[in-house]
């Protein structure tokens, strides 16, 4: 079953970098079943600038600086919805500027930085984290994997072009 999606990005239009999200997170959601990590899940993903994601940073992590991606696990106790068959983990905002830097900087296209973040929000979303080596290296495998069967390289190995 597919995720349902909650795409914002000023009047609900997606940059191009981000149109195959429906789709990757379909295939991640398919990913976290086949892994029997638990049934279909949702998520609502938003496209901010730098202003709105340092505003966020600030507000929710106490960090004065603009991160690449935040992820904000659901809180509600009733995130199963029976009716439709999913489980709503969250959300995820990605910093589109900062997107496009760190892309250039890496001479990848923005939306193979986009997949790649995307994934590690969602990862993130699904309880994985990276405070010491071993969940990092755990969490960056656990990517690696998802991103591999999409078809794109691994980000923590790839080379910068």
């Amino acid at each position: 079953m597919k995720p349902i999606l909650s795409l914002c990005y000023d009047e609900q239009i997606l940059p191009a970098w981000a149109e195959d999200f429906e789709a990757l997170c379909a295939h991640f959601s398919s990913q976290w079943v086949k892994r029997g990590a638990g049934g279909p899940f949702a998520m609502g993903i938003r496209v901010v600038d730098d202003a709105e994601g340092l505003k966020m940073n600030q507000e929710f992590r106490q960090a004065n600086y603009v991160p690449d991606v935040l992820s904000f696990e659901s809180e509600d106790e009733d995130a199963w919805d029976e009716e439709e068959g999913w489980f709503y983990m969250g959300d995820i905002v990605i910093i589109e500027p900062v997107v496009l830097a760190e892309a250039a900087a890496r001479g990848w296209g923005a939306d193979e930085m986009g997949r790649h973040l995307l994934a590690h929000g969602a990862l993130h979303l699904m309880g994985h984290d990276h405070d010491d080596k071993k969940e990092q290296e755990e969490m960056e495998a656990a990517e690696a994997e998802w991103l591999a069967a999409y078809g794109d390289e691994n980000p923590y190995t790839r080379k910068m072009d």
